[in-house]
């Protein structure tokens, strides 16, 4: 068989042939492009997320530095370094507590900011000054009790003493949950039969302890402290007034009518009274037998001042008496200028000496008389004197007062180095006694001698 070339079949297989090849390069391009396209889209998205949560960040930041500076604005005034030490651990405790409850208010965003202000107010704020408040109360009882020490009455007992030594002892009792714990073994075994002790057990006891709220705690079994000085100026006004009806000519009945007016409207506190019959009359609670009219063996603030009212009436019937058979003259005339003077600087006299011998001078850890301090202020308040000058010093360096007696108005100086008996001297001769009268009554080597017109107080010499 012949071959002869057949052009057009040869065109038909070299297109057949053609079509044979396959072109990869379209479709892995397409793919490549479309891998590059959600590359780009990921690091674009990712970009933006980054920038969300940068501004997030940024945003969460400045909300968190405004709601530490808003607590340090709330919480400005609270210095742990003030807090009573004993409640030093509670309000701690207490104060990381408001802390956290305030970030919730103030980090709230469905509370507008009134109500947000509202909430911090009754959430935080008021918590937190009753912490401040309790803290200052423990403050101010150790304080109180320290300045009060040597102004007990008389008329505490055993168990008050006892218990108020325990509350200002830095080892007496602990604070938990706002509770007052001291354990039992704390008390002195001599005032277990006590009515206030059995009380306190019967209401408080906790296991081997009483466990008292803090509030009560602060305000219980507060020690009387002597505060007769009321009485004792309305004694001085009655009595006053008791002389001068006496020397009127006023008849009984007319003096006890007006007596019975001027003590009707005086009240006393319970403690008052008991200051005044333990401290200044000498007493004690059988003083007040047959005033029980209520019959439960205890003397309520009525019963109390009926007491004292007849204490102030039988003073001034006696002084009314006395008066008016003694100084009033057989013509029914006054008594004179002099002899009204002469009986008061006695009076005067009679009243400091009566003082003294119940007082303790104050005294400096070298044992000098601490003429500047608030305990021997008070004791000069009780013997009718106050400090007239104050707060210098002499060529030896003795600490130096002027003092002025508020019956007599006369001046003398103090000094520090004066013993108790030339402190006692000075004291009467400001109520009027001669320097011969006081050295009688309160002797020693280094008394007041008169001599041109100088009379020496301690090492000081003071013009009359």
């Amino acid at each position: 068989m012949v071959n002869t070339y057949n052009p057009r079949l040869a065109q038909a297989l070299g297109k057949a042939e053609g079509n044979l090849f396959v072109d990869y390069a379209a479709p892995i391009k397409d793919v490549l492009n479309k891998n590059e396209q959600e590359r780009l889209k990921e690091e674009e998205s990712n970009y933006k997320k980054a920038i969300i949560e940068a501004n997030a960040y940024q945003k969460a930041k400045k909300e968190s530095e405004a709601v530490t500076a808003r607590l340090a604005r709330e919480m400005k005034d609270y210095d742990p370094a003030k807090v009573h030490p004993k409640y030093l651990k509670e309000a701690t405790y207490s104060v990381n507590n408001l802390r956290n409850i305030a970030r919730g208010i103030i980090n709230n965003p469905e509370l507008s900011e009134a109500e947000r202000s509202i909430q911090l107010e009754e959430k935080f704020n008021q918590p937190l000054k009753k912490i401040y408040q309790k803290s200052e109360q423990l403050k101010q009882s150790d304080e109180d009790f320290l300045d009060s020490n040597d102004l007990l009455s008389k008329a505490n007992n055993a168990f008050i003493i006892d218990f108020n030594n325990i509350k200002h002892d830095p080892e007496g009792y602990d604070i938990i949950n706002d509770f007052a714990v001291i354990k039992l073994d704390k008390f002195d075994n001599k005032n277990q039969n006590d009515s206030d002790f059995k009380e306190l057990v019967a209401k408080y006891k906790v296991g081997n302890n009483v466990a008292i709220p803090l509030d009560d705690f602060n305000e219980m079994h507060k020690p009387i402290l002597q505060s007769w000085k009321k009485y004792k100026e309305v004694f001085d006004d009655i009595d006053a007034a008791a002389k001068s009806m006496a020397s009127k000519g006023l008849t009984k009945p007319q003096f006890a009518a007006e007596i019975e007016k001027t003590t009707s409207a005086l009240r006393f506190t319970p403690e008052e009274v008991k200051s005044i019959a333990y401290d200044h009359l000498g007493k004690n609670e059988e003083a007040f037998a047959g005033y029980d009219l209520n019959k439960d063996n205890k003397f309520d603030e009525n019963e109390l001042n009926n007491w004292v009212k007849d204490q102030l009436k039988t003073g001034a019937k006696t002084t009314y008496d006395n008066w008016f058979k003694a100084d009033l003259p057989e013509d029914g005339g006054k008594p004179t200028v002099a002899e009204e003077k002469k009986k008061q600087i006695q009076q005067n006299i009679t009243f400091a000496t009566n003082e003294l011998n119940k007082m303790n001078l104050p005294k400096t850890s070298k044992g000098m008389i601490d003429v500047g301090s608030t305990s021997f202020n008070r004791l000069l308040n009780n013997l009718n004197l106050s400090v007239d000058v104050a707060g210098s010093f002499d060529a030896n360096g003795k600490q130096l007062i002027k003092v002025k007696s508020n019956l007599t108005n006369k001046t003398l100086n103090f000094t520090s180095d004066m013993t108790e008996a030339e402190f006692n001297r000075a004291v009467l001769l400001l109520s009027g006694a001669l320097p011969e009268e006081a050295m009688k009554k309160y002797p020693d080597n280094q008394g007041p001698s008169e001599q041109n017109e100088v009379i020496n107080i301690g090492s000081l010499p003071v013009k009359k």
